[in-house]
């Protein structure tokens, strides 16, 4: 079940938005790019659950949202199942299907002062199974 609170109904909001493709709610919802002393996009920032040197982080408003389309158009959807609030921080249980396959993960959303998402850490818990899969 989902809490009722700022964070949680922002983060269902952003599931509804990607499953329904519609860029410019979940674009809305993350956080305006931040610049390191390098000049260097800094957040909002996309963690990968397979970050490697192959899978990067994905850093910058606009390349979150070129990356969220590619998952969509591989066909990928959403289903939030909860949210737990700590802070400026919320973990979700959720389970996606389509493209490499139905897995269930949690995830970690660190939101900024502004009540927008600074950081989305995709799939933060230990291990990662299709559903339905036996380890």
């Amino acid at each position: 079940m989902v809490e009722s609170s700022v964070q949680s109904t922002l983060i269902s909001d952003g599931y509804a938005a990607f499953n329904k493709g519609e860029w410019q709610i979940v674009r809305d919802l993350l956080c305006d790019d931040t610049h390191d002393d390098n000049g260097d996009v800094e957040f909002p920032l996309w963690e990968r659950m397979e970050h490697d040197a192959e899978h990067p982080l994905i850093r910058g408003k606009e390349r979150i949202i070129d990356y969220l389309r590619e998952l969509r158009d591989d066909g990928v959807k959403a289903k939030l199942l909860g949210v737990a609030d700590h802070g400026h921080t919320s973990v979700t249980l959720d389970i996606s299907t389509g493209g490499k396959g139905p897995h269930a993960c949690a995830d970690e959303v660190e939101f900024d002062e502004s009540g927008h998402i600074k950081i989305f850490r995709h799939c933060v818990a230990g291990h990662h199974h299709q559903a339905g899969s036996s380890s």
